[in-house]
C-alpha cells in the first residue's frame, strides 16, 4: 500500500491500513526517535515510544492532512522523543559535571549535523537511480529485495549500485574534509 492507501484506510479505520504503516514505517520511526534520544533510554524506552507513535496515528486517523505519512510519523516521533527526554532528565550532579556532559553532546550533535550536511552534498553527485537506492536503503529501510521490485532492477544490480555508491560518497566526503574511522568504513 502507498501512503494515499494507507491514509485512506486510516480514515476508515481500518486495522489492516495500521498494520501496514507500522510494517512500512516502523523502522523509520524507530531511527528517528533513537537519533532524538541521543543515546539515552533503553530498548524498552525506545519501543514504548515507536508504539507511543502509532497509537497516535491510530487515534488521529479521521484528521490527517496531507500525503505524506512518513513526515506526519517523524514529527510524532520526534515529539514523543522530546517528551521522553523533559520527563527523564538526568540527576543532577555538579554544575561542571553537567556542563561537562551537555559539552560533550552538544559537540556530538554538531559532528552529527556536519556529517548530515557533507552527506547531502555528496548525495547529489551520485545518479538519480543510486540516489533513490540508497534513500529507499537507508532512509526508508527498504530491503535489496523490496527495492528491486519497486524500481524493476535485478537484486545484484541493486547490492552493486550500493556498493558502488558507498564507494563514490566515501571518496566525496574524504574530498571534503571529513575523516572515516572504521565504523564508517
Amino acid at each position: 500500500m502507498d501512503d494515499k492507501e494507507l491514509l485512506r484506510g486510516l480514515k476508515d479505520a481500518d486495522p489492516a491500513a495500521l498494520e501496514g504503516a507500522v510494517r512500512r514505517y516502523g523502522a523509520y520511526v524507530t531511527t528517528v526517535i533513537r537519533r532524538r534520544l541521543l543515546g539515552r533510554g533503553e530498548e524498552e524506552d525506545i519501543e514504548e515510544l515507536v508504539s507511543d507513535t502509532f497509537v497516535a496515528l491510530w487515534r488521529a486517523h479521521g484528521t490527517i492532512r496531507g500525503e505524506s505519512l512518513g513526515a506526519w510519523l517523524a514529527a510524532v516521533a520526534r515529539r514523543e522523543a522530546i517528551h521522553y527526554l523533559r520527563i527523564n532528565r538526568p540527576p543532577r550532579g555538579s554544575e561542571e559535571e553537567y556542563l561537562a556532559a551537555e559539552d560533550e553532546e552538544a559537540g556530538k550533535a554538531y559532528d552529527r549535523k556536519e556529517l548530515g550536511i557533507l552527506l547531502e552534498e555528496a548525495m547529489e553527485t551520485l545518479e538519480k537511480e543510486d540516489k533513490d537506492i540508497f534513500i529507499l536503503y537507508y532512509f526508508a529501510s527498504r530491503t535489496v529485495g523490496e527495492i528491486a521490485e519497486t524500481l524493476a532492477l535485478n537484486p545484484e544490480t541493486v547490492k552493486s549500485r550500493l556498493s558502488r555508491g558507498r564507494g563514490k560518497l566515501k571518496n566525496e566526503l574524504m574530498k571534503r574534509g571529513y575523516e572515516l574511522d572504521d565504523r564508517h568504513e
